[in-house]
């Protein structure tokens, strides 16, 4: 299920006109990288992508072009909020991307925009992890952002972490306490008590 090369240019195209760029991930049978054009990114978008490297321990490798690269499992976008929301709403209207938005809580001034082939999502994924494995008793799902709502959709109880947005928050049957009292904890412990 990963992206078709056709997803790049339609991604370059919604591009137009929005300062930020992207990521082209390699996939786990490469060695879970992923592709930059450093040409295409401003010094500021390069200190970030230096952070997130440091950070989430990615190895991203500079490159001049993505002709001739493959299939994809995830592209991620970034930039500021204003123009990742703008990028977002160009992007949902294709039939053939999955689209969600994910706050950086390290660097509050980038949103990343997660994008995969449609269908793709944890909801997806849990869905055929239920068909393999069996549903079970009672399915529990937590989540603090939008690329969460479709698992949270799959769930029997939702938990919503306080930090998340207003329409996860909405889904919840429990919003759990924040992450320095250990909420995660605190919650399923509450529901499974239930």
């Amino acid at each position: 299920s990963y992206l078709e090369p056709s997803a790049i240019s339609e991604i370059e195209k919604a591009f137009e006109g929005i300062e930020g760029n992207f990521l082209l991930y390699a996939g786990y049978e490469k060695g879970d990288f992923c592709y930059y054009r450093p040409d295409r990114f401003s010094e500021e978008h390069m200190g970030y992508l230096a952070h997130l490297q440091t950070r989430e321990k990615e190895l991203a490798r500079p490159i001049s072009s993505f002709e001739g690269l493959g299939s994809s499992p995830l592209i991620k976008c970034f930039g500021s909020k204003e123009e990742m929301k703008k990028l977002s709403q160009k992007l949902k209207l294709s039939n053939q991307l999955q689209v969600s938005s994910v706050k950086d809580p390290f660097e509050p001034e980038f949103q990343l925009l997660l994008v995969t082939a449609y269908g793709v999502s944890k909801g997806d994924a849990l869905r055929e992890v239920m068909h393999l494995e069996g549903r079970g008793d009672l399915v529990i799902a937590a989540g603090d952002d939008e690329n969460d709502e479709s698992l949270l959709r799959e769930a029997d109880r939702k938990i919503v972490m306080p930090s998340a947005p207003s329409d996860l928050k909405k889904m919840a049957d429990l919003i759990a306490p924040p992450v320095e009292q250990n909420g995660i904890i605190q919650a399923l412990k509450e529901v499974l008590a239930d």
